[in-house]
């Protein structure tokens, strides 16, 4: 099964409970499932969380864009 991620999934999980600092396991999760091809990201969802001026456009977004959906 494919699972597609919105912004907003990753924005909320990174302000909320699940910061890159507090909990990289949750980003390695993601990237496990990334790899496996069950997650992927429309391009134009990862270009509006890349664009953003904190912590997570520059840090975990950055590990996820070779599963990007072209």
């Amino acid at each position: 099964m494919l699972y597609l991620l919105d912004a907003n999934a990753l924005i909320t999980a990174h302000n909320t409970w699940y910061g890159h600092q507090r909990v990289p396991e949750f980003w390695r999760w993601l990237i496990h499932h990334g790899d496996t091809g069950s997650v992927k990201m429309p391009a134009e969802i990862y270009a509006e969380v890349e664009g953003g001026n904190d912590e997570l456009g520059s840090g975990p977004v950055k590990l996820l864009a070779h599963w990007v959906m072209g």
